[in-house]
């Protein structure tokens, strides 16, 4: 017998080139990275600050009661380094124990080191897009976000996402970044309190949720560039919130609505009137004490300029009549949400008759469908086999078929 020759071994990390090496660690955690890579070696260290690296910058803090002090860390950091002149993308967000499914923590005071949250966007100058979530300090009763920090906001801020339960009017600083395309915000603003919003003007994504009240009509008027809006339906005060600032956006081509439970009814009529609308979406988490949903889309031609829509199957089955008048609807995706509203019997009556629907729908090309819908594969089989010019596909959940329909939302935490 022929001696056994030995495996050649691997390369070890040492050995890899510097780029090979850099794309190992980006698959590491932030915090991770920075506490570990500088303890190793010399060049290990160097390689931490490689702009790459840098570029994109996201620190969890799953410990929300370390917040000050991991802060204090990240300020010393970007002194010594002088990493925060590369950074285009800052998203901080703090997590506790506090809440079901590691939710975000809330109630975390900054204290006396609210200083240093100044300084860290003070040092990032050059920002592009930042994330604050459940970053919550001493700010003065007209401030949602800590004192001082609207006074570093950089001016090159394409995206921001503000997360805060503190009541109060949008900080007046908001309005000088006049580079800004994407805002996201989830705070307890008055309805007088939205009136930075009014200078946007390049805004072409709004997004709201568990937020008590909407802007009004004239806030909104002048961003003629925003054709993306998402609001959570479910947080609003009162059931026709939305209305005026939906007729003060007749541009928008792309609206999304979200809900815990279907309580408030149908959606906002003035839905209606958006005759520009391309893709349209409803998110909703069913209440397993809901009563029986019937709530069809309202009808109108807004329907028939809409070629993307994501729907919980529910809404779908009661809307087959409107549906039909989505003459340029190439797309469609359905949600499992909201079945527990119905009983079993029900449901799979509902998914036959919305399959049937797909299936002849001439301009519809594409379906998407979550598991819990897609559970009779021989109906499933049978539509593919009687239209083979429709695309199906089954989803793992609503994620999937929410990232297909409106991209610009796809990284919102849900």
């Amino acid at each position: 017998m022929a001696d056994l020759q030995p495996e050649p071994s691997a390369p070890t990390l040492a050995a890899l080139p510097d780029d090979l090496l850099v794309a190992c660690f980006e698959q590491l955690e932030t915090l991770e990275r920075r506490r570990v890579l500088p303890l190793v070696c010399s060049r290990w260290r160097h390689l931490a600050d490689a702009p790459q690296l840098v570029h994109s910058f996201e620190i969890i803090f799953k410990n929300g009661q370390c917040l000050p002090d991991h802060l204090a860390a990240f300020r010393g950091w970007l002194e010594r380094s002088g990493a925060g002149a590369a950074m285009r993308s800052l998203r901080l967000c703090a997590w506790g124990p506090a809440f079901f499914g590691g939710g975000f923590f809330s109630g975390q005071a900054i204290g006396p080191r609210g200083g240093d949250l100044q300084h860290v966007l003070a040092a990032c100058s050059r920002l592009q897009e930042m994330r604050l979530y459940s970053i919550h300090g001493h700010s003065r009763a007209q401030e949602p976000i800590p004192a001082g920090l609207a006074e570093v906001l950089p001016r090159e801020l394409t995206t921001l996402c503000l997360e805060n339960e503190r009541e109060g009017p949008l900080p007046s600083q908001v309005a000088l970044l006049t580079r800004l395309e994407h805002l996201q915000l989830s705070c307890d603003c008055p309805e007088d309190g939205y009136g930075p919003l009014s200078s946007l003007t390049g805004l072409t994504a709004l997004y709201y949720s568990e937020c008590n009240h909407l802007p009004p009509a004239e806030v909104v008027r002048p961003l003629t560039n925003l054709l993306s809006l998402y609001i959570d339906l479910g947080s609003l005060e009162g059931e026709g919130e939305a209305e005026p600032m939906l007729e003060a956006l007749p541009q928008l081509t792309a609206l999304c609505f979200y809900h815990h439970d279907w309580t408030l009814g149908r959606l906002p009529e003035a839905v209606t009137q958006l005759e520009q609308l391309q893709r349209f979406a409803v998110i909703s988490i069913g209440d397993e004490d809901a009563e029986r949903i019937d709530a069809a889309l309202p009808e109108g031609p807004w329907l028939a300029s809409v070629r993307q829509m994501l729907l919980p199957i529910a809404i779908a089955a009661a809307s087959l009549a409107e549906l039909q008048a989505a003459r340029q609807l190439e797309q469609l995706g359905l949600s499992g949400q909201m079945v527990q509203c119905l009983e079993a019997p029900d449901t799979q009556a509902a998914a036959v008759q919305v399959l049937d629907f797909a299936r002849c729908h001439s301009p519809l090309r594409r379906l998407q469908m979550d598991s819990s819908i897609a559970a009779d594969q021989a109906a499933v089989a049978a539509l593919r086999q009687a239209a083979p010019h429709l695309s199906v596909s089954i989803e793992q959940d609503c994620d999937a078929l929410r990232h297909a329909v409106m991209p610009e939302f796809a990284d919102i935490q849900w």
